[in-house]
């Protein structure tokens, strides 16, 4: 197991541009994408880069988290709402505290995306500009899957 990775979570298979960070810029305040998508959600049995040889071959990566962290020093999410598979759950807001350098938040509750999994994290943001939300948990995968996204 390890720390959740951008690499994890933002690299959908092996097309598009590689992800390894979580900073993202917010054109305007309201409703928008933070993590996944309703069109194309994070998908646990397509991630990783196979051009990096760490593609993810199902049943390989699973994810348990209950707070998010930001590196800003002006967290921009000011509420989220989160979709696993079929199911969506209600707007939570989120309440940061400032831990050194780093912002915590605790979730509303205890998210656990199993292998295979999909989610999405919709975020409202507060005002525009650059933002570095992650998911503050686990990932619980297998050692060579691990080796290859470092």
């Amino acid at each position: 197991m390890s720390l959740i990775r951008a690499v994890t979570v933002l690299n959908q298979g092996s097309s598009g541009t590689e992800v390894f960070t979580w900073y993202q810029n917010y054109a305007a305040a309201g409703w928008t994408d933070g993590i996944g998508s309703a069109a194309t959600p994070v998908n646990l049995a397509q991630t990783g880069r196979s051009a990096q040889n760490a593609t993810n071959t199902n049943n390989v990566v699973m994810l348990a988290f209950g707070s998010v962290i930001d590196a800003v020093a002006s967290p921009k999410v000011v509420e989220y709402d989160i979709k696993i598979a079929q199911r969506q759950y209600g707007v939570q807001s989120l309440a940061w505290l400032p831990i050194g350098d780093l912002f915590y938040a605790k979730l509303g509750g205890f998210v656990i995306i199993p292998p295979n999994g999909t989610f999405n994290f919709r975020v409202n943001i507060g005002a525009a500009g650059q933002d570095a939300l992650q998911l503050f948990g686990l990932a619980f995968t297998t050692g060579n899957y691990l080796a290859f996204e470092t």
